[in-house]
């Protein structure tokens, strides 16, 4: 998410002026420090919610508890407790149960905030990622297991990104990802809301109640020069999947730490992968040995006589 901070969130802030902010999925705190740091420039209050931050986080509220406030527990718990937010930062358990009610939580009370998203493109935009499947009820609890994804495969890959994680077995359908999430919530509310979506970073979403826009407002200006015309967004959706596959081939080759219990895809050793054009990751060392014994050999440097 804080790779999103500068060109998209803190405008966003800025032309809302925002009071209340709240920050679902906190992580390692990269994205939290900017959103406290905001606050205290501007006279905000950052509620941050997470199961289990990553970080130091007593550090982290020596040096932001006057604007900041963590929330140790599940956002579904969380959410209705809080004071309603002017935004919503959401980049928790990316599955549908979760988004789809978090979303009915923040918008149970009136009007509610402006929401932005992570992770709504590949690869889970249209599958569930459960952390811990048992937070969500069997209903709607998509067929999971561990194991890694690359682009254009709808099931489970025999290597890829990931590999560790609990995934839904298929991709797409009913009820399945976060930006499926957001599409059927908007449903439930038709013309209530405009949504804004960027297919990059693994993609970002922005949903804004029409409440909140006025014509040629600062908030509007920022959307619409954010809203991409079609054959650029098809341009970024090639890119991003190109990206994804290279992200995924360097996982293959150095995974992430194993979790305790959960196997790894079998070895890459005499296994193809392609990073979007057959053949190119896994021949690229051999081509290269190719081209080097085509090439004539540099002459030796004269011997030096002394």
């Amino acid at each position: 998410m804080r790779r999103f901070f500068a060109p998209v969130v803190e405008p966003l802030l800025d032309r809302i002026q925002a009071r209340r902010i709240v920050e679902i999925g906190i992580a390692e705190g990269g994205h939290s420090a900017l959103l406290a740091g905001w606050c205290q420039q501007h006279g905000g209050q950052l509620d941050l919610i997470d199961t289990a931050p990553r970080f130091d986080t007593g550090a982290f509220l020596a040096r932001y508890g006057e604007v900041a406030t963590l929330h140790v527990g599940r956002s579904l718990d969380v959410l209705p407790r809080l004071t309603a937010p002017d935004v919503a930062c959401i980049d928790g358990d990316h599955n549908w149960y979760t988004v789809f009610h978090e979303l009915r939580a923040l918008f149970a009370g009136g009007e509610g905030p402006v929401c932005v998203f992570h992770d709504t493109g590949w690869p889970y935009g249209r599958r569930d990622l459960y952390y811990e499947p048992a937070d969500v009820p069997d209903a709607f609890r998509q067929p999971w297991q561990r194991g890694p994804l690359i682009p254009g495969h709808p099931g489970i890959a025999p290597a890829g990104l990931n590999p560790q994680l609990c995934h839904a077995v298929h991709e797409g359908g009913p009820r399945n990802g976060v930006q499926t999430a957001i599409d059927d919530f908007v449903v439930e509310h038709p013309g209530r809301f405009r949504l804004v979506t960027l297919p990059v970073l693994f993609g970002f979403t922005i949903l804004v109640p029409r409440a909140r826009l006025t014509p040629g407002s600062p908030l509007e200006a920022l959307l619409d020069s954010l809203d991409l015309n079609p054959s650029l967004r098809a341009l970024l959706q090639v890119e991003e999947a190109e990206r994804c596959h290279a992200m995924a081939a360097a996982q293959r080759l150095a995974p992430l730490p194993r979790t305790p219990g959960a196997p790894y895809a079998s070895p890459v050793r005499n296994r193809s992968f392609s990073p979007g054009q057959p053949g190119v990751f896994c021949r690229g060392a051999r081509l290269i040995a190719l081209l080097k014994r085509m090439l004539p050999k540099p002459p030796s440097p004269p011997l030096a006589i002394v």
